[in-house]
């Protein structure tokens, strides 16, 4: 990976706008804020951001982050589909019965948000209530559209101008 020379500041920026995952935070832990307006801040993060440097930097370490963890494309959208596609019934076996979370297959057990048990009730009268959690599947078939490129910020739509025309020969007859 070729070295990009970045002041310590300015690598400061670009290590915390990895963790926080906003410039304007990176900004504040990476220069003296102090007598800065909110606005300022944020002005001078975009400028940050838009600097050629920095983002280069960010693109070489988010690079680096997603092949350590072994992410590209193909998987990001297997992940998306798991969730966007998921049928409910694969948490239940024949019988109604919710099937436990150790015996849950890839695509369930990628769903599952969370997973709680709680117990009601007392004395001799105790029961169990299994609630499971899953992602949100609306928002996952939006974001993976997005990722797919199904959807352009304009949608590639056009504000066509619409034109009424009013045809005397086509009205009933009162």
């Amino acid at each position: 990976m070729a070295s990009i020379n970045l002041t310590p500041k300015q690598q400061k920026f670009v290590q915390e706008y990895i963790i926080t995952g906003s410039a304007s935070k990176a900004y504040k832990l990476a220069y003296n804020t102090s007598n800065m307006k909110p606005t300022t801040i944020n002005r001078k993060a975009k400028e940050c951001l838009d600097h050629g440097k920095i983002t280069a930097r960010i693109k070489q370490i988010r690079s680096a982050m997603a092949k350590r963890a072994e992410i590209d494309q193909d998987r990001l959208t297997v992940e998306y589909a798991r969730i966007a596609f998921l049928d409910y019934r694969i948490f239940f076996d024949d019988q109604g019965q919710l099937i436990p979370v150790s015996e849950l297959n890839d695509d369930a057990a990628a769903a599952l948000a969370g997973f709680e048990t709680v117990m009601t009730g007392s004395g001799d009268q105790v029961d169990y209530v299994k609630k499971i959690k899953t992602y949100d599947k609306l928002k996952a078939l939006g974001d993976l559209g997005k990722h797919l490129g199904f959807f352009k910020e304009d949608n590639n739509q056009q504000n066509l101008p619409v034109v009424i025309v009013h045809d005397p020969s086509r009205e009933e007859e009162a």
